[in-house]
């Protein structure tokens, strides 16, 4: 088995080699190379079938051999007599003359130079002087007299001219001399009232009457509006110090009604507010007498709506007059 592999992988060494040599053969002088193998590997098919045990590939196959050789040592040249020169050949026959080349492709645009510097504006000089006025020249000769020329057509008659302006009034005739008085016609009849005429201008004021009789007395005016408020008056002194007062707090509670606290103030006081620390709701809090009731003010009540009776503690501020 390893002699027909090692005989199979050198036949495909000497192919590729062959090859090769061929290839370098058939190329130009100028492209020739020479191509040294010094690793040569190929696949093969190591299985129990008669047909395919054994078979090289490039690609395929389940494993894979190479063969490495090392370059061997450059041989000796030889050394050859040198041979004498041969006998020139005659010159040959001057060949035709070849037909003219086609004509080669254009070639391309050279690139656009630079646009060249604009040119230096030259500055615009002043103005020169008005030079003097020259001497008025002499009259030129008096040309002769041209011919007459002929006489033209006589024109048609104008349109008529509107009419002028009347003239002015003439001086006026000489008085007549009065006709006899006539005899006195007859009254015509009346004419028809005419318009009233324009109101007089008032006369002079006549004098004042007697005093006629008091009237009775009239009925009271409305309340005229509320004129503005006036300024604000000067702060007024100091007023004297109030007596000292005294302010107690009472917290001992008796049942004065169904679930009606009161706690009363010490004597010669008076309750100010109260407050109260109670479990459950209160529907009512005042000031009141002994027995709750709302009229006096010297003790503190309470109303509870639920939680045991005094469960809790009532509280009244009161304060005491001055001595």
């Amino acid at each position: 088995m390893r002699k027909s592999l090692f005989i199979g992988l050198l036949a495909a060494l000497v192919l590729v080699v062959g090859t090769s040599a061929s290839a370098a053969n058939k190329s130009t002088s100028k492209a020739r190379k020479t191509h040294t193998l010094t690793r040569f590997c190929v696949r093969y098919e190591f299985n129990h079938i008669k047909w395919t045990h054994g078979d090289l590939n490039a690609f395929r196959g389940n494993r894979r051999v190479c063969i490495v050789g090392k370059p061997g040592k450059d041989g000796k040249a030889a050394r050859s007599a040198k041979g004498a020169q041969g006998v020139a050949g005659a010159v040959g026959p001057t060949g035709p003359i070849g037909l003219p080349g086609a004509r080669g492709p254009d070639g391309k645009n050279g690139i656009d130079g630079l646009p060249g510097l604009n040119g230096i504006n030259v500055v615009d000089g002043e103005n020169g002087l008005d030079g003097a006025p020259g001497a008025p020249g002499a009259p030129g000769e008096q040309g002769e007299v041209g011919p007459v020329g002929p006489i033209g057509a006589t024109g048609g008659v104008g349109p008529t001219g509107a009419v002028g302006p009347a003239g002015a009034g003439g001086p006026a005739g000489l008085v007549g001399e009065d006709g006899a008085t006539g005899a006195p016609g007859q009254v015509g009849p009346a004419g028809p009232a005419g318009p009233a005429g324009d109101k007089g201008a008032p006369g002079d004021a006549g004098p004042a009457g007697p005093a006629g009789p008091a009237g009775t007395k009239g009925d009271t005016g409305a309340a005229g509006s509320p004129g503005d408020a006036g300024p604000a008056g000067p702060a007024g002194p100091a007023g004297p110090a109030g007596p000292p007062v005294s302010i107690v707090v009472a917290d001992d509670a008796h049942v004065s009604g169904a679930k009606q606290f009161t706690v009363d103030c010490p004597p010669n006081h008076t309750a100010l507010s109260g407050g109260f620390n109670i479990q459950g709701s209160v529907t009512a809090s005042y000031r009141s007498d002994h027995d709750g009731n709302p009229t006096g003010s010297t003790s503190w009540t309470i109303w509870q709506s639920s939680g045991a009776t005094l469960s809790g503690t009532v509280y009244a501020y009161c304060m005491a007059p001055a001595a």
